[in-house]
């Protein structure tokens, strides 16, 4: 269970939106709706502990912890930013084995098993022929894929994405839905912002949107096009 306690999200002083207390269960896949500057990225980022503009406390698993300038991130905890640069001559396939370097002394090479692993989660995205090549050469649509493939090779317990449909085709914007599915109902808390609301009502649980300055959330069934119209409008 990932609980936010008393949130509060601002960017220079400018107040985005609160909220007093959200629960996210287990096994739960959450969409995050809000205009452009709603403070949906600022959000997603904060609780990474990439920035300073959120202030309150967010509970992971009955571990409390403060936002702040000592805040600490949950270190089961992944995050895919809608595009993320990358550097180097580095292949797709070493871009995903990233996604557990932190569990790696600095000098470890990657398993075998590790390897493989890593080579049947680009599977997945069809991208398994690719994984020799270098990211920065890889479209933006499968570059997007790859940061995906490197999230969920990860296996955090929590996943957060920023537009994860960006600069994906329909094919694949639906086989990520699904995928995302399918690891929230193995049990991981997924929580992704995202302009595409009938996508939400389709694949997620809950739809948390921000409306004049305040986080609600609701069941995703009850996301009604009023609602969508209020929201955006």
């Amino acid at each position: 269970m990932m609980k936010l306690n008393t949130i509060s999200v601002a960017i220079k002083q400018r107040q985005l939106f609160s909220v007093d207390y959200l629960e996210f269960p287990k096994g739960t896949m959450t969409a995050l709706l809000g205009k452009n500057g709603s403070g949906k990225s600022t959000f997603l980022r904060g609780l990474c502990g990439f920035n300073q503009e959120i202030t309150g406390s967010v509970d992971f698993f009955g571990c409390e912890m403060k936002f702040g300038k000592h805040f600490r991130p949950f270190n089961g905890m992944s995050y895919v930013p809608v595009k993320q640069p990358v550097f180097g001559q580095i292949t797709l396939v070493d871009v995903v084995l990233s996604g557990r370097s932190a569990t790696r002394n600095f000098l470890d090479l990657p398993s075998k098993e590790e390897l493989q692993e890593a080579l049947e989660v680009l599977d997945v995205f069809g991208l398994r022929t690719f994984s020799q090549a270098i990211f920065t050469e890889l479209s933006d649509g499968e570059q997007k894929m790859g940061l995906i493939a490197r999230s969920i090779f990860q296996n955090a317990a929590v996943i957060l994405l920023d537009e994860p449909e960006a600069f994906l085709d329909v094919g694949n914007r639906a086989r990520m839905f699904k995928e995302l599915r399918k690891l929230a109902d193995e049990g991981k808390i997924i929580i992704l912002s995202t302009h595409q609301p009938q996508l939400a009502v389709q694949y997620c649980d809950f739809v948390a949107y921000i409306h004049e300055c305040q986080l609600e959330l609701i069941p995703a069934v009850d996301c009604s096009e009023e609602l969508i119209n209020r929201v955006f409008g």
